[in-house]
């Protein structure tokens, strides 16, 4: 586990439970020869961005931003966790054919360095796997987390997330960071959807004013 000294201050101060659980981590991640970041800030840089936390294939890393409240922080390690998920299982989704290519499709039209003819039907392609990933990640919550975490609220936040990339494949507008702002989530389903193919009428005016 790589941790800077802002980090390690806070990581301290963390319930018993939750310094297990990135051990737990740390080690499952050395087995695989996963480097687990975890950073003091608020958010990490992750592709030209700024996230609450990411697992990456190629660089082989696991990171987590932990200056943010226990259950935010935590749904979010829970979330790259079962991303981690899919990768050591080689028949998972992660491995599905043309998962890799739409999601790069996907993110460089959305930032203007490419044209794509049909950015919708990458944009399922992302929600396909994404979707997959909150569904082991509500798993988990129910298993062990659920006096830290709402499963509700976690799900009312999955389901505006999925949504999100339907209105940036209509849009081409990066939607950034939604899903922690109480206010728009709270307007979502409190239970996973089994499918994403439409954007419902009554989301669009969120994602409207969320994007101005």
């Amino acid at each position: 586990m790589k941790m800077d000294a802002k980090a390690r201050k806070i990581f301290r101060k963390l319930p018993l439970k939750i310094k297990n659980y990135f051990q737990e981590i740390a080690e499952e991640c050395d087995e695989y020869g996963i480097t687990f970041r975890v950073s003091g800030g608020k958010r990490i840089n992750f592709g030209g961005g700024r996230c609450g936390g990411y697992f990456c294939e190629s660089t082989k890393q696991l990171a987590i931003a932990i200056d943010r409240p226990i259950n935010m922080m935590l749904g979010t390690l829970i979330h790259e966790e079962s991303h981690f998920d899919q990768w050591k299982d080689l028949d998972s989704i992660w491995y599905k054919p043309q998962m890799e290519a739409s999601a790069d499709r996907f993110f460089n039209w959305l930032s203007g360095s490419v044209e794509n003819n049909n950015p919708e039907k990458d944009a399922k392609k992302i929600i396909e796997l994404e979707a997959d990933c909150e569904r082991r990640t509500i798993k988990k919550i129910k298993k062990r987390w659920s006096e830290l975490i709402s499963v509700d609220e976690y799900a009312k936040a999955a389901n505006a997330y999925m949504f999100s990339y339907l209105w940036m494949a209509r849009s081409r507008k990066w939607i950034g960071d939604f899903t922690s702002k109480e206010k728009y989530i709270k307007q979502f389903p409190s239970k996973m959807k089994k499918k994403y193919d439409k954007l419902p009428t009554k989301f669009v005016p969120l994602f409207e004013e969320h994007s101005k």
